[in-house]
């Protein structure tokens, strides 16, 4: 999200404007993201453990320091900012804009944090030992579908346009259904 917000303060000349609607950058961490993390890492395994102890040198690794180390943390920072900065320029360019207070924009803004949600179940998913395992499957379902169900409530009905009034392009009343 960080990378949506740099890029979106060079479009819009450091006005301070937000660039994702304020409601979901609210959830983002609390609702959206960090919950499926706790699950899948709490309940998520990858050998037995008796397999394990016979075994030690599978963990070697670790101590070897090969899947954590500067070179891999710079490779991983770069792939956030690669993904951070297309997540955000390419709907932005396809269909958003750069006018702030039209729900061309907001719509562009949506589908960004949109891919950035889908991006962040994909790779959690990625990394999971158990992928297809109840553990891994069902808190990254939920989550996709608590998202849909946030979008559906802050995107159609009132309380989302209540929560970003700019979304009525200028008139009194937003935009009924603005997301949709």
């Amino acid at each position: 999200l960080a990378w949506g917000d740099l890029i979106w303060a060079h479009q819009g000349g450091f006005t301070g404007d937000v660039a994702y609607p304020e409601w979901l950058s609210t959830l983002f961490n609390a609702v959206l993201t960090s919950w499926p993390i706790l699950f899948v890492l709490a309940f998520d395994t990858d050998i037995p453990d008796a397999k394990a102890n016979q075994s030690p040198q599978i963990y070697l690794e670790g101590p070897q320091r090969t899947l954590f180390n500067a070179r891999v943390f710079g490779l991983w920072m770069l792939s956030a900012a690669w993904h951070g900065a297309l997540a955000w320029v390419v709907p932005n360019l396809a269909f958003g804009g750069t006018e702030y207070d039209t729900v061309d924009f907001w719509r562009g803004s949506t589908a960004s944090f949109s891919i950035v949600i889908f991006v962040i179940t994909l790779k959690l998913l990625l990394h999971a030992f158990g992928r297809t395992t109840p553990a891994t499957t069902v808190p990254l379902s939920l989550s996709i579908v608590l998202y849909m169900v946030v979008l559906f409530l802050f995107g159609y009905w009132s309380v989302g346009q209540d929560f970003q009034p700019n979304l009525s392009e200028g008139a009194e009343t937003p935009v009924p259904g603005w997301l949709f």
